[in-house]
């Protein structure tokens, strides 16, 4: 008998383009859910978050200053010799009673006893109230000679926030000037309670800060994917104080 030689190349070929096309199949499913446009989702996210910090943010140091003397009085003295990158705006308080120590001219501190701690705090943007003048030197305050081995201060303690300041005058551009021209980001500063936080809204093409009426309409098409995220953040004042906030950005 004749053995159709045709016939069993069809159907060799037939199964062979069959398991091609099934791991093609299989290939797919295991590659397209990983697949993401580069931006998109996290990416876009990302940028605007970023790019926002980097306008927003600010830091405010705290550092202990010790002192070593025989007695109480009022010194006078150069902080600067003890804090390198201490700027001109700075506040010194007492540490156990709390109250302001100095005033940010000529820098004076009054001790109590011979043991005293001041906690220093200090930034670059915001400035401090002026004490009152704690009086004159020559009531007395004796410490041994270097004063350096009598005076120490710690490693700061830094502290970072969203400065409400730079919030009030936050340049939008600069956000924009990363953030693809072709597509949209929306931000809101939320409280606690999920509520905005002083019309601090702001959108991509808008000049500053939005009011709670103009946030709430500016909304995405009906017809686009749109990504966000709340993310924990908090504002940060000049006295080191922190406020958990609650940042929402949305990118379409």
């Amino acid at each position: 008998m004749k053995k159709n030689k045709k016939g069993n190349v069809h159907i060799d070929w037939v199964i062979s383009i069959a398991i091609f096309l099934t791991y093609i199949i299989v290939l797919l499913a295991f590659i397209k859910p990983s697949y993401k446009p580069s931006f998109e989702g996290d990416v876009l996210v990302g940028l605007v978050k970023d790019s926002f910090h980097d306008e927003a943010e600010w830091e405010v140091k705290k550092i202990l200053l010790s002192f070593d003397c025989d007695n109480g009085g009022v010194y006078d003295f150069s902080l600067g010799d003890y804090i390198p990158d201490l700027t001109g705006r700075f506040k010194v308080v007492n540490a156990k009673t709390e109250n302001i120590a100095s005033y940010t001219g000529s820098l004076k501190i009054k001790l109590n006893n011979h043991d005293d701690k001041f906690w220093v705090f200090y930034n670059d943007l915001e400035g401090y109230p002026d004490a009152v003048d704690p009086g004159d030197k020559s009531l007395g305050m004796e410490c041994e000679s270097p004063p350096e081995y009598n005076i120490g201060a710690a490693n700061p303690i830094v502290f970072k926030g969203i400065s409400e300041r730079k919030l009030d005058n936050l340049n939008v551009s600069k956000i924009e000037e990363k953030f693809p021209e072709f597509r949209q980001f929306k931000i809101s500063v939320l409280s606690s309670k999920g509520e905005l936080k002083d019309s601090y809204c702001f959108v991509k093409g808008r000049i500053g800060k939005l009011s709670r009426n103009e946030c709430d309409q500016t909304v995405p098409p009906a017809d686009v994917v749109v990504y966000g995220v709340n993310l924990g953040d908090a504002i940060l004042d000049r006295d080191a104080n922190l406020e958990q906030i609650i940042l929402n950005i949305q990118v379409w």
